[in-house]
C-alpha cells in the first residue's frame, strides 16, 4: 500500500433516503386534515341547517297553536297560517288548505299563488274525491300521497297541470278518527320531491287542523247549549213574571197583556210585538212593544177592526186558529202584497202570529216581528203559544168579575160592564175626534154591541140615524188624536 494515498472523502450535504418519505407522508397527512376539516364543517353546517329547520318548524308550530287558542270560534286564520308556513318551510311554490263534508272538497285557503292561478284552481272547487289527483287520492286512501314528477304517474289527470306549470305534488290528509275531513297541498314546479322532514312537518300541520276544527266544533257546541240554557232560563222567567201579573192583577188584564208584549220581544229576539183581543164582534189593539211609532199611528186609524174583516189579516188567523208564520217575506213565494205592504211598513222582514185559542174559538192573537228574514225558532213558536195560553187566563180569571159587575148594574137597565175601561172608552169617544176613525174605515159601520155599550154612555147620539150608522161622528173628522188610546179603547 502507498504511504501517500489518501482515504476516499465523505460526501458534504447528501440527505438520507428516509428524509424524503416524511415529507411525504406530511403532504398526505396535511391533506387528510383538509379533508376531515371539510367534512366537519359540512356535517357541522348540515347540523346547524337542520337547528334552523327545526327551530323555524317548532315556531311555526307554536304560531300555528296560538293562532287555535286566539281563535276559538272561526278556524279560517287557522287554516291561512298552515297554507303560508307550509309553503315557506318547505320551499313550496304554493300551497293550499281543502275540506271535506264527506261528499265535496272545498278550497279553504291557499298562498303565494298568483290571482290568475287561483282563479284557474278554483274554478275546480267545489268537486268530489278522484283518484286522478294527489288531493282526491290523499282522502280516498287515508294516507300521504307524494308524486315526485306528475308526468311520469300515468294516474295523474289533472287538467290544469300545464296551465299551472307544477311537476312535484304533496298531499297530506286530515284524519278525525281514521275519517278524512280535509287535506293539506304543496306544489312545486321544478322535480325536487320533498324531503321526509317536510313531510313530516306537513302531517304535523295536518294534526294541528283536525285539532282546530274539533275546537271550534266543541266550543260552538258549548255555545249552543249554554245559549239553551239561558233561553230556557229567560223563558221560565217570562212565564213566571206574567203568572205573577195575572195574580196581581185579577180584575184588570192590561198589565198582563203590556207584560206578554214585552216579553215576547225579548225572549223572542224581536223587533216588535203587538196584542190584540176580540170585544165582541170586534179585534182592537190589546198591547203594543217594539212597535214602529207610523205603525202604532196606523193602529189607531185602523182599530177596532170587525171580526169578519178581510183587510186585518189578523182577523182570518182569530177565526180559523191557525198559526201563521212567514220568514224572508220580501222574498217569500208565498207572501201577498198585503204582507209584504205591513213588512216595509212595520220593518220587518218575518211575522209570527200566533192565537190565544179558548175551547172552539179564539179570544185574540199575539203577533211578533223581527229584522232578519231568519224563521222564528220552534222553541220561540211553543213561548208564544204559551204566552197565549197565559192571556186566555187572564181574559177568564177576569170574566167572571165582570160578569157579577153587570149583574149588579141591572138595575138601572145599563147593558155595560160597570168597569172603568168601558167607561173610559165612553170618554174617549165624546171627545171631538171620537171614533171617526174606526167609522171612517168602516163607512160608518158598527156593530150592535159596541153601539149598545157606548150609547148607554152617552158616547153616540143617533138622532135619526138609521140602524148600525151614525153620520155625526164620521162627519166630526178625527182631530187631535192622543198619544195613546185608553185601554178599551185600542
Amino acid at each position: 500500500m502507498r504511504r501517500d494515498a489518501k482515504p476516499p472523502k465523505a460526501k458534504v450535504g447528501a440527505k438520507p433516503m428516509g428524509a424524503r418519505k416524511s415529507r411525504k407522508n406530511d403532504g398526505s397527512r396535511v391533506r387528510d386534515l383538509e379533508k376531515r376539516l371539510e367534512e366537519a364543517l359540512q356535517r357541522e353546517a348540515e347540523a346547524q341547517r337542520r337547528e334552523a329547520e327545526a327551530l323555524e318548524q317548532q315556531t311555526a308550530a307554536a304560531e300555528i297553536l296560538r293562532v287555535i287558542s286566539s281563535s276559538p270560534t272561526d278556524v279560517q286564520p287557522v287554516f291561512d297560517s298552515i297554507a303560508k308556513n307550509g309553503t315557506t318551510l318547505c320551499d313550496a311554490a304554493w300551497g293550499a288548505v281543502i275540506r271535506f263534508d264527506g261528499q265535496l272538497l272545498t278550497l279553504m285557503a291557499q298562498h303565494n299563488m298568483t290571482p290568475s292561478e287561483l282563479e284557474l284552481l278554483s274554478r275546480t272547487y267545489p268537486r268530489t274525491p278522484t283518484r286522478g289527483r294527489a288531493t282526491g287520492r290523499a282522502i280516498i286512501d287515508r294516507r300521504t300521497v307524494h308524486v315526485p314528477d306528475i308526468r311520469e304517474n300515468p294516474d295523474y289527470l289533472s287538467p290544469f297541470q300545464q296551465a299551472l306549470g307544477f311537476r312535484t305534488v304533496l298531499a297530506v290528509p286530515m284524519l278525525r278518527d281514521g275519517e278524512p275531513i280535509g287535506v293539506l297541498a304543496l306544489w312545486r314546479r321544478e322535480v325536487r320531491p320533498f324531503t321526509d322532514q317536510q313531510i313530516a312537518l306537513m302531517e304535523t300541520f295536518a294534526d294541528q287542523a283536525v285539532i282546530a276544527i274539533e275546537n271550534v266544533r266543541l266550543f260552538r257546541e258549548l255555545e249552543s247549549r249554554n245559549r239553551e240554557l239561558s233561553q230556557a232560563l229567560d223563558q221560565q222567567t217570562a212565564t213566571s213574571e206574567i203568572l205573577r201579573i195575572i195574580g196581581s192583577s185579577p180584575t184588570d188584564a192590561q198589565p198582563v197583556f203590556e207584560t206578554i208584549a214585552r216579553s215576547a220581544v225579548t225572549v223572542c229576539a224581536a223587533l216588535g210585538c203587538a196584542v190584540f183581543i176580540v170585544d165582541g164582534d170586534l179585534i182592537r189593539v190589546a198591547a203594543t212593544h217594539g212597535v214602529r211609532p207610523e205603525r202604532v199611528e196606523r193602529f189607531r186609524v185602523e182599530f177596532p177592526q170587525p171580526l169578519t174583516s178581510d183587510y186585518f189579516d189578523g182577523a182570518r188567523i182569530i177565526r180559523e186558529r191557525s198559526l201563521f208564520h212567514l220568514a224572508d217575506i220580501e222574498r217569500n213565494p208565498n207572501a201577498t202584497v198585503q204582507d209584504v205592504e205591513y213588512a216595509r211598513l212595520g220593518g220587518y222582514r218575518t211575522r209570527l202570529m200566533v192565537p190565544m185559542v179558548r175551547g172552539q174559538s179564539s179570544v185574540g192573537l199575539i203577533a211578533v216581528t223581527r229584522e232578519a228574514p231568519t224563521a222564528f225558532t220552534d222553541q220561540q213558536v211553543d213561548l208564544l203559544k204559551t204566552f197565549a195560553d197565559q192571556a186566555v187566563i187572564a181574559i177568564e180569571k177576569r170574566a167572571p168579575i165582570q160578569g157579577t159587575a153587570v149583574a149588579q148594574s141591572g138595575a138601572d137597565g145599563n147593558p155595560c160592564p160597570a168597569d172603568s175601561n168601558w167607561q173610559r172608552a165612553a170618554r174617549y169617544q165624546r171627545r171631538p175626534h171620537g171614533c171617526s176613525a174606526s167609522v171612517r174605515h168602516h163607512r160608518g159601520e158598527c156593530s150592535p154591541t159596541m153601539r149598545r155599550r157606548l150609547q148607554c154612555h152617552g158616547a153616540l147620539r143617533w138622532r135619526d140615524s138609521p140602524p148600525g150608522r151614525h153620520p155625526e161622528c164620521a162627519a166630526r173628522g178625527r182631530r187631535g188624536a192622543p198619544e195613546r188610546l185608553p185601554e178599551a179603547a185600542r
